[in-house]
């Protein structure tokens, strides 16, 4: 997987928006959401996000996961794409390490681009629709909204129906598969898993304080390891402008 290093005062998304990267690192961001939220709206369009439609959305581990507005932060995550129940799913996401401790859980990526290594798959699939289904994501122990009592459970299934994405799609350095293991079945589906979540293809990230994370949600999938007492993220989902 393609990815960069950057320091704060060196900031720039150039190479991530060029898709010449699909992950970029920014070290010794401070802790202020002005801050962050003016560089990056000159580059991208932040869009609200589940669970309330807030733009900032904490990621925690403590008591603070019950509040309705956040997300909980320390169990581990099937791979997946951010939104990708949704007709319009965010073409990046960015995420900001308030808090950690040393053993908070990794957060793994891969890049979806494995479609050289399977032109017979390719040449049968490649105009298929992939179906994203909700529904066996918030059934998912692994999901990671608290979910507080059925009835929210319920609106969330009302709020996102299924819905289709075209199975390859593509950008200036090829075509990728849009696929995640927490919604999708497809067909030889194994043989897909096999390709795209090969250990040596994966990507850890092991997180510090203070570093900002910008990411291709379109083109990878990423999941969270378990670990740590203290994991506090900020999230935003961004569009290219």
């Amino acid at each position: 997987m393609k990815h960069i290093h950057l320091d704060w005062k060196d900031r720039s998304v150039w190479q991530l928006l060029q898709n010449e990267v699909d992950l970029v690192t920014i070290n010794n961001v401070p802790c202020s959401q002005v801050e962050i939220w003016n560089f990056l709206e000159t580059f991208f369009k932040p869009a609200p996000q589940d669970p309330m439609d807030q733009m900032f959305v904490n990621i925690v581990s403590d008591e603070r996961a019950l509040a309705k507005e956040n997300l909980k932060g320390n169990t581990e995550l099937e791979w997946h794409i951010d939104k990708g129940y949704s007709e319009n799913p965010p073409e990046y996401v960015a995420l900001y390490s308030v808090d950690m401790d040393e053993n908070a859980g990794n957060t793994l990526f891969v890049d979806s681009r494995i479609l050289d290594d399977m032109p017979d798959w390719y040449r049968k699939y490649k105009e298929d629709k992939v179906q994203f289904d909700m529904n066996r994501f918030i059934h998912s122990k692994d999901y990671g909204y608290a979910f507080r009592n059925e009835t929210e459970r319920r609106w969330f299934r009302r709020k996102y129906r299924k819905v289709e994405h075209d199975l390859v799609q593509g950008d200036n350095r090829g075509v990728y598969l849009y696929y995640c293991e927490a919604y999708n079945d497809l067909p030889e589906m194994q043989l897909v898993k096999d390709k795209l979540y090969k250990p040596e293809r994966i990507h850890r990230h092991k997180w510090e304080k203070g570093q900002l994370l910008i990411y291709n949600n379109k083109a990878t999938n990423h999941k969270r390891e378990n670990g740590g007492t203290k994991r506090h993220l900020w999230k935003l989902a961004l569009y290219g402008r």
